[in-house]
């Protein structure tokens, strides 16, 4: 009995942090939703201030027409301007808006669903040169155990301190030796492709 109405209470305690946590995202994509109809918005009243711009100037230069033909050639390459400025500034805005739709949509991914970045530094432990007293195994120095000194460099991942001795390799055959010392004629092309 105590078990059931401990299962019901947890049961009861679950569904409420579900509840919250899809209020929190219902509250989370009406603001996304709400930044997004505002930076549409945004974009839409600049395309019309542009294109009222270009009207304007359009009728100022229709002005000038009536004027001398030089000052109308002015006129109309200060409206070109004017519009290619604008178009400018209202690309840069639509711009904008893709590059904040994209950051947040990457930021509502999981992490392993985002988009690859290098890491800013490259990470190096510097040459594998330091022996093991015991076995000669090549370590790096980031190896070596705490108990280690400067003079006396422990390791415990080859041979655990001269706990484990295994036997040395036995000889190459002399074919192989051959071309790995380079005393035979294809010793070149082995090396290379080895």
């Amino acid at each position: 009995m105590d078990a059931e109405i401990e299962e019901d209470l947890h049961l009861s305690q679950q569904a409420e942090e579900l509840q919250r946590s899809q209020a929190s995202q219902t509250e989370d994509a009406w603001s996304g939703q709400e930044e997004r109809d505002r930076l549409e918005a945004d974009a839409y009243d600049q395309g019309r201030a542009a294109e009222n711009a270009a009207r304007i100037v359009q009728q100022q230069a229709d002005a000038a027409a009536a004027t001398t033909a030089e000052e109308a050639e002015l006129v109309q390459a200060q409206a070109n301007a004017e519009v290619l400025l604008q178009a400018a500034n209202a690309t840069a805005q639509v711009g904008q808006f893709e590059q904040f739709m994209e950051a947040h949509r990457q930021q509502n991914l999981p992490p392993g669903r985002k988009a690859y970045q290098e890491p800013v530094a490259s990470h190096s432990l510097g040459a594998m040169d330091v022996q093991c007293w015991h076995c000669q195994a090549l370590h790096w120095d980031a190896e070596k155990l705490a108990a280690s000194t400067h003079n006396n460099k422990k390791f415990g991942q080859c041979c655990l301190q001269g706990q484990i001795n295994l036997p040395p390799f036995p000889p190459p055959p002399p074919t192989l030796k051959n071309l790995l010392c380079g005393t035979s004629p294809f010793s070149d092309t082995f090396c290379k492709n080895i």
